[in-house]
């Protein structure tokens, strides 16, 4: 999200719906953004997700009705005085196991777009569905753009969107809709596990709405220079308080008085500085060598596009790791000396 400066990101298979999983949520969700995430019910798997920028209005719609072959989000989102409704969807391919059947996914496709596209917005539907799209032979790829056709739409992604060569993600909009600036675009979004190694089977789609950005969300924070605090001069003004001056008072009257003077020897030292700073993801972790790692892995993925050679590709993915296990080394190193720096300045104060 930082390296695209996204406003909107729609997110299909997350896998996150346990406790343990709030941790991960938090962490996915930069400074200045929210998230509404539906995991799949008593199930592995699944789970569609939107994360947005905190200015951006996004109110989720209450669910008509459940459907059993896709999962679903379906939200309204207002900028400025533009507005339009998301939905994000995932169908995963039918299999003995999960006995689902596409027959019955295109009934509840045709009912969930039947109530869709009376709706006065804009209209925009995103997600993996599961189908060759690429293949126009296919009867279910056949009878999807049928469906579409029938309710007046238009799927815009051209080219494959998985490793396998095939195109199973989506961007729908209305015909005649004109909240597309550009054509969606397929990148490789580089993503990695804990380790830094390629992770995952589906390319991202990129997609830019014609529709002004809002101004960026602005919050008031307070902080103190606890760095400047000199220990000697601290520790003189801590002696010569009242705190060590009279102690035979009543308890009660001892903690209103240790904290006043406690607060007080803090202010002098350290006063309060108020800040109005624009909401940014936090990325002081992000070095002169992590952007020089990501301006080679572009460059290789343009020559990988442009020759189509196995050797460029190669070439990619060991780019692609490079960056993946700096990037992951550099969050690491960055808050491992915020914990220290903590520890230094609490020793320091003790002492």
């Amino acid at each position: 999200m930082q390296s695209n400066n996204a406003d909107l990101l729609a997110l299909t298979e997350t896998w996150l719906g346990s406790a343990i999983d709030k941790s991960v949520i938090s962490e996915i969700t930069p400074d200045g953004y929210q998230i509404f995430h539906i995991p799949r019910e008593n199930k592995l798997g699944g789970g569609v997700a939107l994360i947005h920028r905190s200015n951006i209005d996004v109110k989720r719609s209450k669910p008509v009705q459940t459907y059993s072959h896709f999962e679903m989000l379906e939200c309204n989102v207002v900028v400025l005085k533009n507005c339009f409704r998301l939905c994000v969807i995932y169908s995963p391919p039918p299999s003995r196991t999960n006995k689902l059947k596409n027959s019955t996914f295109f009934e509840e496709w045709s009912e969930f777009l039947d109530r869709l596209v009376v709706t006065p917005e804009e209209l925009v539907i995103t997600g993996d569905l599961n189908f060759h799209l690429d293949n126009k032979n296919n009867c279910d790829t056949r009878k999807f753009q049928e469906t579409l056709r029938d309710h007046g739409l238009v799927q815009h992604v051209r080219g494959p969107t998985h490793n396998h060569g095939h195109t199973l993600d989506v961007v729908i909009t209305r015909e005649n809709s004109l909240i597309l600036k550009t054509v969606p675009s397929v990148q490789d979004p580089s993503l990695c596990d804990r380790k830094g190694n390629p992770s995952g089977d589906h390319l991202a789609l990129f997609s830019a709405l014609e529709i002004s950005k809002p101004p960026r969300e602005r919050k008031e924070v307070t902080y103190r220079k606890l760095r400047n605090i000199s220990t000697d001069d601290i520790i003189h003004d801590l002696v010569n308080s009242e705190i060590f001056q009279n102690q035979e008072r009543p308890l009660e009257d001892l903690v209103n008085l240790y904290s006043t003077e406690l607060s007080s020897i803090l202010d002098k030292h350290a006063p309060l500085i108020s800040k109005n700073l624009i909401l940014r993801p936090n990325t002081e972790w992000y070095t002169d060598d992590l952007r020089v790692a990501k301006r080679n892995r572009r460059k290789a993925e343009r020559r990988m596009r442009k020759t189509k050679l196995t050797i460029h590709r190669q070439m990619f993915r060991e780019s692609c790791i490079t960056t993946n296990q700096l990037l992951i080394k550099c969050k690491k190193d960055y808050f491992s000396s915020k914990v220290s720096e903590i520890d230094t300045i609490k020793n320091n104060c003790i002492a």
